[in-house]
């Protein structure tokens, strides 16, 4: 069970995870001391399972793709044995195990669409047997939004939205370690980074407020295992029979208390949604709600709960 103060830590590192303890401090009206104290405790329990970096991947070219997939005649180890599979590729960089129509959710990003078609093609040739039904969609839009199950104020939120038509950036081999380090995890020292670049923390820091500067990092948010604090995290994929109201629909889930990311596609789904409940009733009641104000502009929707994820940026 959360306690206020841990509430209201977590607050602050969904608003910024990089911040540094003095600020949290500051913020907090604690000690440093009792601050550092507290993060540790939550990450040592494994409520705070990780710091990331909102990268905007398509404004450096890259693709992004959702692999689902559901199985057939296919064990626990049968199971195990393709999670192992996807876990090795390096193209995979997310994959979520699911209950629903689907069985498994895997994030593909790649800028060469060709290492994406061999990808597929592998996966195809070794388990093609054990797959029942497999869908692949296209992203051309992602947003972040903060965790606002832990605000107060119901108004409190913000946004960090990607579109695949972004002015495109190169960047060169240092910027692009430097971002895949702070992907990795956000609160990573300054000294640690420049050790590994071979610059100096003053470059560094320079280099990050262009990568800010530039939109290529929107922001930092901690990662939060949703299970352990007592609340579900779901995914509901959704077709749409009338797509010039997709607008409608990601507009009123902006606002929702219980969306924390809106993803757009072509493919089979227009658009998912990322949902924390507070309990199983709570998503009945989101679905609900869905059905009812959007039901007439819905073809199909297919709600998933996430019983474990795997995040395996490289």
């Amino acid at each position: 069970m959360l306690s206020n103060k841990d509430i209201r830590l977590l607050r602050e590192l969904d608003v910024n995870s990089r911040r540094s303890l003095s600020s949290v401090a500051e913020n907090l009206r604690m000690s440093k001391e009792n601050v550092n104290y507290a993060i540790k405790k939550l990450e040592k329990s494994k409520i705070i399972s990780g710091y990331f970096s909102m990268v905007n991947y398509f404004k450096l070219g890259f693709k992004i793709f959702k692999l689902l997939v559901s199985f057939k005649d296919l064990g626990e180890k049968g199971e195990a044995k393709i999670i192992e599979w996807l876990g090795r590729r390096e193209e995979v960089v997310w994959m979520g195990k699911v209950t629903g129509k689907w069985d498994i959710i895997i994030s593909i990003r790649e800028k060469d669409i060709e290492k994406i078609y061999s990808f597929l093609e592998d996966f195809n040739k070794t388990f093609s047997i054990h797959v029942k039904e497999r869908q692949l969609l296209s992203s051309y839009e992602i947003e972040w939004l903060n965790e606002k199950y832990l605000y107060e104020d119901k108004s409190k939120s913000y946004q960090a939205k990607f579109n695949q038509k972004d002015d495109k950036i190169k960047l060169d081999e240092k910027d692009e370690k430097i971002v895949g380090f702070l992907e990795h995890n956000a609160r990573i020292p300054l000294i640690e980074i420049s050790s590994k670049v071979k610059l100096t923390a003053e470059a560094v820091s320079k280099r990050i407020q262009n990568l800010v500067k530039n939109k290529i990092i929107t922001g930092y948010k901690l990662r939060i295992n949703h299970d352990l604090i007592g609340k579900g995290y779901h995914h509901i994929f959704i077709a749409l029979n009338d797509f010039s109201k997709i607008g409608e629909i990601t507009a009123h889930y902006e606002k929702s208390r219980q969306c924390v990311f809106i993803m757009k596609y072509h493919g089979g789904y227009d658009l998912h949604l990322e949902i924390i409940s507070e309990s199983e009733s709570n998503f009945r009641e989101v679905i609900l709600e869905l059905r009812e104000k959007f039901g007439n502009i819905i073809s199909d929707y297919q709600q998933l709960t996430v019983l474990n994820e795997s995040n395996l940026i490289k």
